[in-house]
């Protein structure tokens, strides 16, 4: 009998505990709906992200143009992921796509920071992000791509900004834009 009068008690309080919920006691406010006013856009400016050339040859001189005699301005040769020779230990490291995705460390000159890769589609290829750099090149990093073994990093514009190969399982050697060594490891 003290058996039923404890299962009772409990199945009471169950169909109450129940009955609460039902009538909303305890439940979280509904969050307000979102605006279905549409949203204004322009489409962005693409940046310009050439070096600046001017005033190379002079530096003490400020009023150096980056002018010659014959009024020709000088610029700085295009990178090209040509630009960088293949290590012979890549030839022998298979990659897709998906080796890339997540979370990486990535090292140029004294900078080192996080360099995260997805595939979404992005300027370029797929969409990359750097988290925590300093340096004009890293934080530059938007997207990336993958072209036979070259691992491509470009900028938002969809331009290569440093080409690395792999030269181990999870690591990645390279080139920037600006003539100075990355790397990309986990």
């Amino acid at each position: 009998m003290r058996r039923i009068t404890r299962i009772t008690i409990g199945l009471c309080f169950l169909v109450a505990l129940a009955g609460c919920q039902r009538l909303g006691i305890d439940r979280p406010a509904a969050l307000p709906a979102a605006p279905t006013e549409p949203v204004d856009s322009e489409p962005l400016k693409p940046l310009d992200l050439t070096p600046d050339t001017a005033n190379t040859e002079n530096p003490e001189d400020p009023n150096a143009d980056g002018t010659d005699e014959n009024d020709e301005v000088k610029t700085a040769d295009p990178f090209s992921p040509d630009d960088v020779k293949e290590p012979r230990q890549s030839a022998k490291l298979d990659i897709g796509r998906t080796d890339l995705l997540g979370g990486w460390k990535v090292t140029s000159d004294e900078d080192t920071c996080q360099l995260f890769m997805t595939l979404t589609t992005w300027s370029g290829g797929y969409r990359a992000t750097t988290k925590g750099c300093g340096s004009a090149v890293l934080t530059g990093i938007s997207a990336w791509d993958l072209n036979g073994k070259q691992v491509l990093l470009k900028d938002a514009s969809g331009g290569t900004m440093a080409v690395l190969y792999p030269t181990g399982a999870e690591k990645f050697n390279g080139r920037t834009n600006a003539k100075t060594s990355i790397s990309i490891y986990r």
